[in-house]
């Protein structure tokens, strides 16, 4: 059973390896720059632009929807996180039935917005099951731009 309950756990850290790693930093030769405090004002637009991007990218890993799942990523991140990786969204994490937005997570300079999925596999004995995981995307301010630091299943 551990064994069945760690596929997510790795899965989601290749995902955020890929994502998180890379979404701050870019391919680009100019000097990086650090994320920016949020204020009120940015928590607000932030939020919606979650939600949206969030949305998508759930509806794109329902759908199968490779391009439709990383149109949010640098073109770095795009490359490790291939489409074969991508099309292993059921085996290590399940099928996709269904989300709802649960929340965000506040701190000074990332905010981590959580949906609860539902997601239907196969276990260990052959034998479908329904496991419910938290989808999280992480945010924060860089340049003036609301960018994805980090999405994973858990």
């Amino acid at each position: 059973m551990k064994s069945i309950l760690m596929i997510p756990a790795v899965f989601a850290a290749i995902l955020l390896t890929l994502t998180g790693c890379a979404s701050m930093g870019g391919t680009e030769k100019k000097p990086d720059t650090a994320p920016e405090i949020l204020l009120e004002q940015d928590r607000i637009k932030m939020r919606e632009d979650a939600i949206a991007r969030g949305t998508a990218m759930l509806q794109a890993v329902q759908n199968k929807d490779y391009a439709g799942f990383t149109q949010y990523f640098p073109e770095d991140v795009k490359k490790k996180f291939t489409p074969q990786a991508f099309g292993q969204f059921d085996t290590y994490i399940g099928k996709l039935e269904k989300w709802e937005y649960l929340t965000e997570m506040l701190n000074p300079i990332t905010t981590t917005y959580l949906w609860k999925t539902t997601v239907r596999r196969k276990n260990a004995q052959g034998k479908e099951i329904t496991i419910n995981l938290l989808f999280q995307l992480a945010m924060a301010k860089k340049d003036g731009h609301y960018v994805i630091v980090g999405s994973w299943f858990r």
